[in-house]
């Protein structure tokens, strides 16, 4: 038992057994460094579509501001032409 327990140890202590730990462990950080470029890649694409998404959303909104305004804008307008038409007045409700 006490040669086994020799022999192991003498394994462990092995310059190969250290070469093949360093080896796997180089190997590790390889990956690694891999896998950090396509996660680095992941979010810049990420945010990329994040941004481009919230340019659509306010351009969305602006349009749609723009068409009830102007939605608003007719419906006075038709208002008026109407009064004008049939010879009444349109008091004004705003003051200035």
């Amino acid at each position: 038992v006490r040669q086994d327990t020799d022999e192991i140890y003498g394994r462990l202590d092995d310059v190969h057994d250290d070469r093949l730990l360093m080896s796997g462990q180089l190997n590790s950080l390889r990956r690694d460094r891999r896998s950090h470029a396509r996660t680095a890649r992941l979010m810049k694409s990420e945010a990329r579509a994040s941004r481009e998404a919230w340019v659509q959303s306010m351009d969305a909104s602006d349009m749609a501001r723009s068409e009830t305004t102007d939605t608003a804008h007719r419906g006075i307008d038709s208002a008026k032409d109407i009064a004008d038409s049939d010879g009444s007045t349109i008091e004004s409700s705003e003051t200035c």
